[in-house]
């Protein structure tokens, strides 16, 4: 018989997250898929070891209202010099090594006077270089003032999931 594609659990907003190489990339790819195996068509990967007809496939397929991808997960390779119309949230999962590379990525959303959304995940020691070169600065602009959120803990029978897919991820 043939094999059945799972139904997504949720249709992901059409989304772009940034990590800070390939392999952070590809680890977080997986670690999704793991999971939750239904979202497996609706999530590809992007690196600058991904032949070149192969980007442009996955980012037509991006563009498409009718395709199954919604989540795109790149290294900083696709920072630069793509234009993606009606994304509609940029995820920093990694921060930027630079103020530059900030705005150039989350200048992916938002474009042409359209909304969007931008998220940097930060930990504790990572956010006073956000605060004050990021979120403050006023050479960055932006629509509205940054707004800090706090993650809640997760329920137990979560943690464990999370762990369970981070040893199969190995």
């Amino acid at each position: 018989p043939k094999a059945r594609t799972p139904t997504p659990r949720t249709l992901l907003p059409t989304s772009l997250i940034f990590t800070k190489s390939n392999d952070a990339a590809l680890r977080l790819s997986r670690l999704l898929t793991l999971l939750d195996a239904s979202l497996d068509n609706q999530i590809k990967t992007l690196t600058s070891t991904t032949a070149t007809h192969i980007r442009r496939k996955i980012l037509r397929a991006f563009t498409t209202p009718a395709s199954p991808v919604r989540l795109i997960i790149a290294s900083d390779l696709v920072a630069r010099g793509i234009d993606i119309p009606k994304l509609e949230h940029v995820v920093n999962y990694d921060l930027p090594a630079s103020v530059a590379g900030y705005v150039h990525r989350v200048g992916r959303t938002a474009r042409a006077g359209r909304q969007g959304s931008a998220w940097t995940l930060i930990g504790d020691d990572e956010s006073g270089w956000f605060w004050g070169k990021i979120a403050k600065n006023p050479g960055v602009r932006r629509a509205q003032k940054v707004h800090r959120t706090r993650i809640e803990e997760m329920s137990e029978e979560r943690i464990k999931e999370y762990e369970d897919a981070l040893a199969r991820l190995g």
